[in-house]
């Protein structure tokens, strides 16, 4: 039980990368937010590689899922502002639509793609017991960690570096909007520049 409440709560908490993502995204850019949430994600899924049986790794697995949580939502918005950033207010819905399905069909492709990789693993010992799935899953995350780690050595080639000054200088209510949809109106007000209303 006392696990749970733990786990719930680190949900809860690592949703605090949707309210700090426009914060982020303003102060350093989309693609350096982008890039240091990607490799913010495959650095704390490294540790998880190596996670044990001992009930003392339960405290590295709540530290990493939090900060790799909250890095993805970093990313989640980043990614959002991307797409629909230097678009006319028309197809604003349009960019919204076709960014969102590609992001649920990243998770839809995603968790069975991990899961084969972990059952492959777990195949390839004669006994299926505690040790083979613990291998398999720790496989999964190595190859979840090497993809997060691709994933910010791409965008960090292809994306175009004047997407921060882009952001930075007028996208302050496109980050507002993604504040009020991913946070609460009291986080919002605190991410606005000072002298505005």
């Amino acid at each position: 039980m006392s696990c749970a409440r733990w786990s719930i709560s680190n949900r809860e908490l690592a949703g605090f990368g949707g309210i700090i993502g426009p914060k982020v995204i303003g102060t350093v850019g989309t693609r350096n937010a982008l890039v240091a949430g990607f490799l913010v994600q495959a650095a704390a899924t490294v540790p998880l590689v190596f996670l044990g049986a001992g009930s003392g790794w339960i405290y590295v697995l709540l530290a990493t899922t939090f900060a790799g949580g909250v890095a993805n939502l970093v990313v989640i918005v980043g990614f959002m502002v991307t797409a629909t950033s230097r678009l006319p207010d028309e197809e604003q819905g349009l960019a919204n639509g076709l960014a969102t399905m590609s992001q649920q069909i990243g998770i839809t492709m995603g968790i069975p793609v991990m899961s084969d990789v972990a059952t492959a693993r777990i195949h390839s010992f004669d006994v299926q017991d505690a040790h083979a799935v613990l291998s398999g899953v720790s496989v999964a995350l190595t190859a979840n960690a090497a993809a997060c780690f691709l994933a910010a050595f791409l965008l960090a080639l292809t994306l175009r570096a004047t997407e921060r000054d882009m952001v930075r200088v007028s996208g302050w209510s496109l980050l507002d909007r993604w504040a009020r949809d991913l946070g609460s109106s009291r986080a919002r007000r605190a991410f606005r520049p000072q002298g505005t209303r």
